[in-house]
């Protein structure tokens, strides 16, 4: 039993190491929101924050709520691992707002075109591969799915990046034979592994053509199968432009509520509308015996 745990801890972790190595992309990290408003219990996170014409639209997933800026007490900005809070939104304040809230859709833009493209696809396929018994799963079903060229596109990436890693750690043990010095550039420095080629290529050679033929395996699976038969993440016609999410996130948006400092039934105009001030409106008093029914008088009988 101990024997199958390692093994199965070994082939995690050869997985995740075959992802990560495969598949990095230096995304930097996102901007995040956090809007602090009168009555309300703690910050909320938006994923999106827009100030304009005295509102602040907030969106988070599909969910867009407006506050009006007498109720904003604060902003929170988190951006490259720096945070900065706003406890007046001054026109400068408003302005850096706005700002990070272009660089964080254009984030989620880039974001969205990795996860339609043939790398995106196979991570997809392969972020939920935690030992080989879960590799060996996905290989039954991209057969039983797309043939052949269904189970090549997942696993000829994974053979050629184990190509890649026995070249580079052959190439390394050549170059600490010559010499530490050169085995620690190429270990520090991989670019110098090109000029240890260069420089001694009797001893490189060979694991040069072994990595060569690893990036040879990974560039077939990814790219060279049939859209058709591997593919079927649509991209959508056309990217969007930036200035149109920005002009669609503060569009008002039809058959949803967003708050506007109403906290009294009388002040409701149906139970859906009670309902939704009472999970997403803070300060409302619309819920007198705390059951989770507002208005349950006036509306929600």
């Amino acid at each position: 039993m101990e024997m199958l745990n390692t093994k199965q801890r070994t082939g995690c972790f050869l997985i995740g190491f075959i992802i990560g190595f495969l598949l990095y992309v230096p995304i930097s990290s996102a901007t995040k929101f956090y809007l602090s408003v009168t009555g309300g219990q703690k910050a909320e996170h938006c994923d999106f924050l827009v100030i304009q014409a005295n509102k602040a639209k907030c969106t988070q997933k599909s969910l867009s709520i407006s506050y009006d800026l007498r109720q904003v007490r604060g902003v929170a900005l988190v951006e490259k691992n720096k945070s900065e809070f706003f406890s007046k939104l001054t026109p400068g304040a408003i302005e850096q707002i706005n700002s990070s809230n272009q660089r964080a859709l254009k984030h989620a833009e880039n974001i969205k075109k990795i996860e339609q493209s043939k790398v995106g696809y196979l991570f997809k396929k392969l972020r939920n591969v935690k030992s080989f018994a879960d590799l060996q799963r996905l290989g039954k079903r991209q057969y039983q799915k797309y043939g052949v060229n269904g189970v090549l596109h997942v696993f000829l990436p994974l053979v050629g990046t184990l190509f890649i890693l026995a070249g580079f750690l052959w190439l390394l043990l050549a170059a600490l034979r010559v010499h530490i010095l050169w085995g620690l550039c190429c270990l520090v420095l991989p670019f110098m592994s090109l000029f240890f080629l260069f420089l001694h290529g009797k001893s490189a050679i060979k694991p040069f053509v072994v990595s060569c033929v690893g990036a040879l395996f990974v560039y077939s699976g990814i790219y060279l199968f049939a859209d058709k038969k591997v593919y079927l993440v649509k991209q959508q016609s056309g990217a969007t432009s930036l200035q149109k999410k920005i002009e669609e996130i503060m569009k008002p948006q039809k058959n949803r509520f967003s708050c506007q400092g109403k906290k009294h039934c009388s002040e409701m105009t149906s139970c859906a509308e009670a309902k939704f001030y009472l999970k997403n409106c803070p300060g409302v008093q619309i819920d007198g015996n705390n059951d989770g029914v507002p208005c349950e008088r006036q509306w929600c009988k």
